[in-house]
């Protein structure tokens, strides 16, 4: 069940279930953050969901040139950014894609960079928040970036890694078995 009203459905499990039924507490997820509060994938976005009571959010991860890791949906930047290059995620720097101001839903600049995974740690690591971190792409160091920094904020038992890469779960699991 997908919402944005986690009142609605307990009262909906509530009224349509026996009490033997099996169910299981609702959890809110903000998916990218709360994309209808804040720009998709941006501090602001992930701040929104917790100041919003979500017990979980999302964040894409992807890794530049220069080996830091940004939380990005896309392979590019074209789509959530001002920039109108050709490059990709993979092939710009930290500055590069700083340089950039993400876009609003109005499509406007905003005054937001692309935030990094180190951002996102710094704010996040005394709250009482688990993560979601996506493995985007198709670059290997995107992962031991990744979780060499989450180890470094302490912060892996708060941490669930999805991928659609199967090599990259299977890398998390050999560094972090209970992860």
């Amino acid at each position: 069940i997908i919402t944005d009203n986690a009142a609605n459905v307990a009262a909906l499990i509530n009224k349509h279930f026996v009490e033997s039924s099996m169910t299981r507490t609702p959890i809110i997820i903000g998916h990218r953050g709360n994309p209808s509060q804040a720009p998709e994938n941006t501090l602001s976005g992930f701040i929104k969901a917790y100041e919003n009571g979500a017990d979980v959010f999302e964040v894409d991860v992807e890794i530049t040139k220069d080996g830091h890791v940004i939380i990005m949906h896309d392979s590019t930047l074209n789509r959530t950014t001002t920039y109108k290059g050709s490059k990709t995620v993979t092939q710009m720097t930290l500055a590069e894609v700083k340089a950039e101001f993400i876009l609003g839903k109005d499509g406007k600049p905003t005054e937001e960079k692309v935030p990094t995974l180190k951002e996102v740690c710094d704010y996040f690591a005394d709250k009482d928040c688990k993560i979601f971190v996506e493995f985007k792409g198709g670059n290997a160091q995107n992962v031991p970036a990744s979780l060499k920094l989450l180890q470094e904020y302490n912060m892996a038992y708060l941490v669930d890694v999805i991928s659609f890469n199967a090599s990259f779960l299977t890398q998390t699991q050999k560094e972090y078995p209970g992860m």
